[in-house]
C-alpha cells in the first residue's frame, strides 16, 4: 500500500488525532482544509522513502536537474523534466544529495540493520473500543527481536541530543504516537509490542 493509498483509507490517523488537543473546531477545520506540507516535512518524508523503500522512491519523487532557467536551453530542459515528473514530489539535487549521504551513514550502523530487518511501512487498521472510531497507523518498520515485537520509528532532526529530542517529543506528541502505535499493533496482532525511536541529524556528520 502506497502512502497515498494509506492516506485515502478510512480511519483517523495519529497526526489528525493529535491536532484535536487544541480544539475540536480547529481539528474539523484542518480535516476540511488540509495544510500544505512544510519543506521540513517534505524532506523528512523523502528521507523515509529513500531509506525504507528505495526500490519505489522514483515512483513518488523526482530530482530536478541543475540547469540555468534564465537561458532558453535551461528552461526547455526544466520544462521537459516537469512533464516527465507529473504528479511526483520534486526535490532539489542539493536535498537529494543530502538525503543520500544520510542514508549511507545510517545503514553503516550494525544495530540499525538489525532493527530494520522487518516489514517496512506496514499499515494497521482497527476500531477503537471506546468510541467506535476507525483508526489507522503506518509503522516505519515492524520487526521481531528475540520473540519480541518491536515498532521502529525513524525521525530526522536538527539536534539528536537527548535533551533536544525530549523537547521535540513533547512539542510534536511523540509519546502520544508511541502509545497509539502500540495500541494499534497489539489490537491487530494480539501481541504487545515495544516502541523504539531512531533519530538522525540532518547535518553532517549525520
Amino acid at each position: 500500500m502506497t502512502e497515498r493509498e494509506y492516506r485515502q483509507h478510512d480511519g483517523i490517523s495519529r497526526t489528525e488525532l493529535w491536532r484535536i488537543r487544541e480544539s475540536p473546531e480547529k481539528f474539523k477545520w484542518l480535516q476540511e482544509h488540509p495544510e500544505v506540507p512544510t519543506p521540513s516535512l517534505v524532506f523528512g518524508a523523502a528521507v523515509h522513502k529513500l531509506l525504507l523503500e528505495p526500490e519505489t522512491f522514483a515512483d513518488e519523487y523526482a530530482v530536478a536537474p541543475e540547469v540555468d532557467r534564465r537561458t532558453a536551453g535551461g528552461r526547455e530542459e526544466y520544462n521537459e523534466f516537469l512533464k516527465a515528473a507529473d504528479g511526483k514530489c520534486i526535490l532539489t539535487m542539493k536535498d537529494f544529495d543530502q538525503m543520500s549521504a544520510m542514508v549511507q551513514k545510517f545503514v553503516l550502523q550494525p544495530f540499525v540493520k538489525k532493527l530494520l530487518d522487518g516489514e517496512r511501512e506496514k499499515p494497521f487498521f482497527w476500531t477503537d473500543d471506546l468510541t467506535g472510531e476507525p483508526c489507522k497507523i503506518r509503522v516505519d518498520c515492524l520487526t521481531d527481536i528475540n520473540d519480541k515485537l518491536v515498532i521502529i520509528d525513524y525521525k530526522t532532526t536538527a539536534d539528536a541530543s537527548t535533551e533536544a529530542f525530549i523537547r521535540s517529543a513533547i512539542n510534536h506528541g511523540y509519546d502520544f504516537q508511541s502509545g497509539m502505535y502500540c495500541e494499534g499493533v497489539e489490537k491487530v496482532t494480539g501481541k504487545k509490542p515495544i516502541f523504539v525511536f531512531i533519530v538522525q541529524e540532518k547535518t553532517a556528520p549525520y
